[in-house]
């Protein structure tokens, strides 16, 4: 933690009326943070106490009091964000037109600028104010995402499949990229360069299967429904337990997989495995009930 040199009477009346009565422990942080203003501890005191009381202009203030002190560049993109929430345009002009143009910083600070374009509820709109992003920061990877994104959101998908085939060549290894690609390729009927992609996604070493997990769900779904999607979601299953089978992360959604394709064996033995690593009750009592309707169809046959 931060040291704390001088804590004082007005710091600890603070903590100890934090928590019952967060109104009346705030004259007492303000003056603690206004004897000590250089000390982070008691600025962070009074950051917690002004978020529980919902006065978060204040707290954007002193974030940016924080960065200007410590130079962590997070607690400058929390004030953004609170400024972006709050639709206060002059600070988060102002903030934007400091830190865009550093290198250091740039993308970050394009983040809060992609989140302000998203707030535009109009499509037209939208797609104007990303290109007009993408015409300054041609180069960026994130602003051509979401330029792809905003041509999908008007239909222009000849453009949107540009910006997403360009982002595939730049990027061959970001399995998001592939799976925005397999959608796109859905929407337009185009289940053949679906798969591809899909497969191109899927197909990535990644630490975390939990992207694709998510995607694979998706694929489980629509395949009650769409004989291309159930298709589609057996061969990636498939990928899915070659390259992440032994993570836990992935027992649940195989053992669906194998139990919506009637290979009843397999689904047993992949939730069995969710058995074993599990610690949510609630969690586990789903699973066993899943469990005993597939041992009752495998008794029934056997009978």
């Amino acid at each position: 933690g931060f040291p704390v040199t001088i804590r004082g009477p007005a710091y600890e009346a603070a903590l100890l009326l934090k928590k019952e009565s967060p109104d009346l422990a705030l004259p007492f942080a303000r003056k603690a943070q206004k004897l000590q203003p250089k000390e982070p501890w008691f600025m962070l005191n009074l950051i917690d106490l002004l978020e529980i009381l919902g006065m978060y202009e204040e707290v954007a203030d002193l974030k940016m009091e924080l960065f200007a002190q410590n130079q962590d560049f997070e607690e400058a993109m929390d004030a953004a964000e609170i400024w972006n929430d709050l639709n206060n345009t002059k600070k988060l002009n102002k903030w934007l037109a400091e830190f865009i143009q550093r290198t250091e910083y740039q993308d970050e600070a394009l983040k809060i600028e992609l989140l302000r374009c998203k707030k535009i509820k109009k499509p037209l709109s939208y797609l104007k104010a990303i290109e007009k992003l993408h015409q300054r920061f041609p180069g960026n990877a994130m602003v051509l995402g979401s330029l792809a994104e905003a041509y999908e959101l008007n239909k222009k998908y000849r453009q949107s499949e540009f910006c997403y085939r360009k982002l595939e060549l730049e990027h061959p290894n970001d399995e998001k990229v592939h799976f925005a690609m397999a959608k796109l390729m859905a929407k337009q009927g185009q289940m053949d360069s679906c798969t591809a992609a899909l497969r191109r996604g899927f197909n990535q070493k990644t630490e975390s299967p939990f992207y694709k997990i998510s995607v694979l769900e998706v694929l489980i779904n629509e395949g009650n429904r769409v004989k291309d999607r159930q298709i589609q979601a057996w061969e990636m299953g498939q990928i899915l337990e070659r390259l992440h089978g032994g993570d836990p992360a992935t027992f649940s959604v195989l053992g669906n997989l194998y139990s919506r394709e009637g290979r009843i064996d397999s689904a047993i033995m992949w939730f069995r495995r969710d058995l074993e690593v599990m610690s949510s009750s609630t969690s586990k009592q789903d699973v066993f009930l899943q469990l005993i309707q597939l041992e009752l169809l495998t008794y029934r046959d056997w009978e």
